[in-house]
């Protein structure tokens, strides 16, 4: 028996953590290495970076790497981390 469109819609909206695929890109591009983005997330945002764009931000390198994402804070800045898709995947 085929799923039916609303309960393949909401399994789709739990993968993506309620956030819009295109939500999660944008931020996911806010931290990935330019050149590749398979590589370690290592990224200085500003200080006033909120927590729901840092909340996005964790989920969208978790949903496209597979790697937990650390999130440090100072006074002048945050620092975001995350070993990245290689190292998730043990290439």
């Amino acid at each position: 028996m085929a799923a039916s469109s609303s309960s393949s819609s909401s399994w789709a909206a739990s993968l993506l953590g309620g956030y819009s695929e295109a939500a999660l890109s944008a931020a996911f591009s806010k931290v990935a290495d330019k050149a590749n983005w398979k590589m370690p997330v290592a990224a200085v945002l500003p200080a006033d970076t909120s927590k729901e764009e840092l909340a996005l931000i964790a989920y969208a390198i978790g949903f496209y790497t597979g790697s937990e994402a650390k999130i440090s804070a100072s006074p002048n800045w945050v620092l975001v981390e995350a070993p990245g898709y290689y190292a998730a995947v043990g290439a």
